[in-house]
């Protein structure tokens, strides 16, 4: 996740709130038009995000961003273990899908891999090649892949100001003219996305890379701001939205191969459910797709914040370990339904990212906290009713990539999800127990 939008997401979730309860398992699910389950060339996003199931993030691996420290252009292997996580093996994409899971996310950080700061726009051949290594892996697992431009060192701050816009868009070409064209002909099961959570207030962040400074923060918050002000910069970003996302269905539907009817993802404002399901929100024209819609939007769930994000006391909350009182579930399944938006008009929801935090103990060891599996039921269920997709952030904290600890010392391999519990909310909710579950 974004850390320096944690504060912002905050503020949005806990403004939200709703009068309506309803136990979302009690509902029938989406119906959708069908076509054979591997027909994807045919198939339209309300039935992918079906057959896509449920799913996973490789968090913190290929989107650590290093560059600062180590450089850029690197052996791609300093990045992938930069913030913490193992070295990715062929076998924890078949661990995924042995664990019920039918689809990963896989967040990159391409600007390790180029320097633009000097005017070098190349990606290192070493480094899309070993995303291409993870990619294949995932999809020889019988996996659905989700490829994006995550953090990196959030550069979509380029688009905010008039006078570093064209910058943003040659760094923008340079990602996705190579990318696009790399992957051009794989599986229809490999996924595009256009960014992770900086198209909204994160055009206007503070961007610096390779010592070079290019813009200052101007961001005009929520809670510091009269709502005339917040409102006009809002109507900025989502202009800003519209106009980049247009322009990147249009380049990678020139691309050719399988671009002209690859799936294409398409980041919600902030990521947020209630700013992305706004009116002022807008899905990209598809020409070429105009008959079966082609084009997902994606939507993060971290709510209520106290609960999902902190491990411990911040300075705008208290860490909360419990969840699950009637207001707050409540306010969890208005959150979800307000993206029925975009389900009526046929396009498919992907809840990139959502999670529970383990709570921080005095000896600086993390626990899980209580009522986790009700919360992540409830979020499940919910994406069930209204047949969203979706992925839970993971960075070797539920689901173990080749270590877990034991007496908070020893260190033994393992893969899959430690606690029995977990293991077992997760395995129940594949597409092929859904399906059966159906007929």
């Amino acid at each position: 996740m974004n850390k320096e939008l944690i504060g912002f997401c905050a503020i949005t979730l806990l403004l939200f709130t709703s009068c309506s309860f309803f136990s979302p398992k009690d509902e029938k699910p989406y119906v959708y038009v069908s076509v054979d389950d591997d027909d994807y060339e045919n198939m339209e996003a309300l039935q992918l995000t079906k057959v896509m199931g449920n799913g996973i993030n490789l968090g913190n691996t290929m989107d650590a961003c290093g560059g600062y420290w180590i450089g850029y252009k690197k052996d791609p292997l300093e990045y992938e273990h930069a913030w913490g996580m193992p070295e990715t093996q062929k076998e924890m994409f078949t661990a995924y899908k042995a664990a019920g899971l039918d689809c990963v996310r896989i967040p990159v950080s391409w600007l390790n891999a180029m320097d633009i700061a000097n005017g070098d726009y190349t990606i290192d051949s070493r480094f899309i090649n070993r995303v291409a290594t993870i990619v294949n892996w995932a999809l020889e697992a019988d996996l659905f892949v989700i490829l994006n431009d995550h953090h990196d060192y959030e550069w979509c701050a380029l688009f905010g100001p008039e006078e570093t816009r064209e910058e943003a868009y040659r760094v923008y070409d340079a990602i996705w003219d190579q990318v696009g064209d790399y992957f051009k002909d794989y599986s229809y099961k490999l996924i595009f996305e256009a960014a992770n959570e900086q198209w909204g207030a994160g055009f206007y962040h503070a961007f610096e890379i390779g010592g070079k400074k290019y813009t200052e923060d101007t961001e005009v918050s929520v809670w510091s701001s009269s709502k005339e002000d917040f409102d006009t910069f809002q109507n900025k970003c989502y202009d800003l939205i519209e106009e980049i996302g247009q322009y990147y269905v249009d380049k990678i539907r020139a691309q050719g191969g399988k671009n002209d009817k690859r799936f294409l993802l398409m980041p919600g404002y902030d990521t947020s459910m209630t700013y992305t399901a706004d009116s002022r929100y807008k899905m990209p024209e598809d020409p070429l797709n105009s008959d079966i819609k082609k084009l997902l939007v994606s939507v993060h769930f971290y709510g209520p914040p106290a609960y999902s994000i902190l491990s411990e006391d911040a300075g705008w909350a208290n860490v909360a370990n419990s969840w699950g009182t009637a207001q707050e579930v409540r306010d969890q399944n208005a959150d979800f339904a307000q993206m029925q938006r975009f389900t009526r008009e046929g396009y498919g929801v992907i809840v990139g990212e959502y999670a529970v935090a383990k709570l921080k103990q005095a000896d600086g060891t993390y626990v899980r906290k209580n009522d986790d599996i009700k919360w992540m039921t409830n979020v499940l269920d919910n994406c069930d009713k209204y047949n969203y997709c979706p992925l839970i952030w993971e960075c070797n904290d539920y689901f173990k990539r080749g270590w877990k600890r034991e007496n908070n010392t020893d260190v033994k391999s393992f893969l899959g999800f430690e606690d029995e519990d977990v293991a077992e909310l997760f395995k129940n909710r594949s597409y092929a127990v859904e399906k059966a579950k159906e007929n």
